[in-house]
Order: structure tokens, then C-alpha cells, then sequence
């Protein structure tokens, strides 16, 4: 076994748990958990993952990668994935809501075009306002969240970034399963934060 210190030993800037969940395709069988007990386990390895950090790297950030549909109905979608990111808060440094606008689809009210328009970058900002509200003033400037990088022009780049601005945040990180970011670099390309986000 290796020193459980390693990676924040290392100097690493941050340690991110992406899909840290239950799993939605074995819903009914996991459905022998309630709601509160998914999200005690999933809290448990936070907190040994918090208390672990603090002991041998405390300059390590924590993060954690949760599902954007919790911003929308957060009570449903807890009981299927125990992503309690309210209650694990205090213990991560950094929240990244998935806010990946090809993932909506256009029945359940979340996009519609003919009511929304053609653009789905005001899914990127909804999720964001929603986890601002669920994480209140004390919590919500941890959100970085992560926004699409793939199938998109360098438009649906700026859109999106603008998007993350407007719902009142600085930072942000793109997803490209291939790492083809052309498109992305030259969406990022002069674009420049609100004042409100420092030089940084």
C-alpha cells in the first residue's frame, strides 16, 4: 500500500472527484438506499478524503464534479444519485457542475426551441443561478463549473463563458473526451472577465 499522503505530497494543486455518485443505471437495485443513506456514503469518503488532505498536503484543493440536473430539481435527483453537494460543501474547496448543454434534452422543460429559442447556452447559466441558490452566499463562490468543449463553435464557446459570467462567476474548465480544443482556444480568444472577477 502506498502513502496515503502521495498526491498532496506531490504539490498538485487539486484533487477532483469526478462522478462521485450512485449509479443511475442500477437505480432500482440501488434503490434499496434511501436518499440519506447514498449521500452518508458518499459524505463518508469526503470527509476521510477532507481530513486526509488537511493531515499531509492542507494546499491541495478539494473538488468535486457533480451533476448540472441538480440545480434544476435538486430533491428528485438526490434520491437517485446521492450527490448531497449542499451538505458536502463545507468540506471541498471547489464545486464543477457538469453544464454540458448537449446533455438537456428538449422534453422535460429544461430546453424547449420553440419557447427557448435556438440556443441551449441559457442551460449553462440556469444550472448555475440554481446552484447558486441551493449553495447560498456562503458556499456559491466555490462553483467552477465545467462547460461543453465538444461539438461546439468557437460562438457556443464564447456563449457559454458569457453565460458562466452572467450567473456571477470568474472560472470555469471545458470537457473534451478527444482533447480536441481548437474551437475552445479560439472561442476563449478575447474574451475578458467582468471587473468583478480581479485581474485573475
Amino acid at each position: 500500500i502506498r502513502d496515503r499522503c502521495d498526491l498532496a505530497k506531490s504539490g498538485i494543486d487539486e484533487v477532483n472527484f469526478d462522478y462521485i455518485r450512485f449509479s443511475t443505471e442500477n437505480y432500482i437495485a440501488l434503490g434499496v438506499y434511501s436518499a440519506q443513506e447514498k449521500a452518508d456514503k458518499v459524505f463518508s469518503f469526503i470527509k476521510k478524503a477532507r481530513e486526509t488532505i488537511d493531515s499531509c498536503g492542507p494546499s491541495t484543493k478539494l473538488g468535486i464534479s457533480t451533476y448540472a440536473i441538480l440545480g434544476w430539481n435538486y430533491p428528485v435527483n438526490l434520491e437517485t444519485l446521492g450527490q448531497d453537494f449542499v451538505r458536502f460543501a463545507p468540506f471541498v474547496d471547489i464545486i464543477s457542475p457538469m453544464a454540458y448543454p448537449a446533455t438537456f434534452s428538449e422534453d422535460g422543460g429544461y430546453w424547449n426551441p420553440a419557447k427557448h429559442g435556438s440556443s441551449r447556452i441559457r442551460l449553462v447559466k440556469r444550472t448555475l443561478t440554481g446552484y447558486n441558490d441551493l449553495l447560498g452566499d456562503e458556499h456559491k463562490a466555490k462553483i467552477r463549473p465545467w462547460i461543453q468543449g465538444y461539438g461546439v463553435s468557437a460562438q457556443n464557446v464564447k456563449d457559454q463563458i458569457r453565460a458562466v459570467y452572467d450567473a456571477g462567476h470568474c472560472g470555469y474548465q471545458f470537457w473534451n473526451a478527444g482533447n480536441n480544443y481548437g474551437e475552445v482556444y479560439k472561442g476563449m480568444a478575447g474574451m475578458t472577465p467582468p471587473e468583478s472577477c480581479g485581474k485573475e
